[in-house]
């Protein structure tokens, strides 16, 4: 997961860029906030212990069943949501084409 998390394709606004040191940081350009982690890392986290917290839990088999239908909805309506916002972007050219 951790390979994974660096591995992510930066968010639109964010640039990935090298330091003095050769020390690796991010840049959002529309608020203008740099990071030493990548802005995707806490997602990655939050995913991990999810996943980590679902395996460790002492559930029964109908009550993991149900825990993993409720996450298959919540995913479900997050990619509906992806969706809607992709299909709301525009195609834009420059002079050139």
């Amino acid at each position: 997961i951790a390979e994974e998390a660096l591995a992510a394709p930066l968010p639109c606004e964010w640039t990935e860029h090298f330091d003095s040191s050769d020390r690796v940081f991010y840049f959002n350009a529309t608020t203008h906030v740099s990071s030493w982690t990548h802005p995707m890392e806490t997602m990655y986290r939050e995913t991990y212990q999810s996943i980590a917290t679902f395996r460790n839990a002492t559930m029964s088999a109908a009550e993991k069943q149900d825990k993993i239908m409720t996450h298959q909805r919540e995913v479900q309506q997050l990619e509906e949501g992806v969706q809607r916002e992709v299909t709301a972007w525009t195609e834009h050219e420059d002079e050139g084409g």
